[in-house]
């Protein structure tokens, strides 16, 4: 964002549904949203976007002077049911560990997601986060709450290596410690994160 107060609209041109901070809430990290598509309106350009807002699956209409837009080549991979994770660089792959999911009674719930919140414990990666925790735009969708915050998805190390592999988690997805920190230090704000429920799943549509 470019602004303090960024606006979001129920379409290009349209009414004004919700204002954003400038800075993510959870890490107070410059707020970052996905784009997915554009178009022109009396001249005016405007951003589809992914919302980092419950319900999952939310967007809205931003104003295109409103941000600074980039782009990458890299795309985070979640297989849920092979607990595999898998980083691609321009459809190559580049980086795979298996992971730890959802619990049945807490599933991770399958989307399009983006990297919103870098958090680096790797001066005590002895916590439950591991050594460093990717938070996402997404939340679980059983849980109401997590530890009086939102509930909140994220990739994340773990103190439990034994469990990696299995359907464990409250609704991240745990890494190992030295995968998580390899994939911290090639991922940035707005990495799409796309999460499926197996490698024969179709790709879900952005919008």
């Amino acid at each position: 964002t470019a602004v303090d107060d960024l606006a979001v609209y129920d379409a290009a041109g349209g009414s004004q549904t919700m204002t954003l901070d400038r800075f993510s809430e959870a890490a107070f990290q410059p707020l970052t949203l996905l784009g997915i598509a554009t178009t022109s309106v009396d001249g005016v350009d405007w951003i589809q976007v992914k919302l980092p807002v419950q319900p999952n699956g939310s967007t809205g209409w931003i104003r295109a002077d409103d941000v600074t837009v980039t782009s990458t080549d890299l795309e985070v991979r979640i297989y849920l049911a092979e607990h595999e994770l898998e980083l691609l660089d321009d459809g190559g792959v580049v980086l795979t560990t298996p992971v730890a999911v959802g619990a049945p009674e807490s599933p991770t719930p399958p989307g399009v997601y983006y990297v919103t919140d870098p958090l680096d414990f790797t001066h005590n990666d002895t916590g439950v986060y591991g050594a460093y925790a990717l938070g996402l735009s997404g939340f679980s969708e059983v849980l109401e709450e997590f530890y009086g915050g939102p509930p909140q998805l994220a990739i994340h190390g773990t103190n439990k290596p034994e469990l990696i592999g299995q359907s464990v988690s409250n609704g991240c997805i745990r890494l190992p410690n030295d995968a998580v920190i390899e994939l911290a230090g090639l991922v940035d704000l707005g990495t799409p994160v796309v999460i499926l429920d197996s490698r024969d799943a179709p790709l879900p549509a952005l919008d």
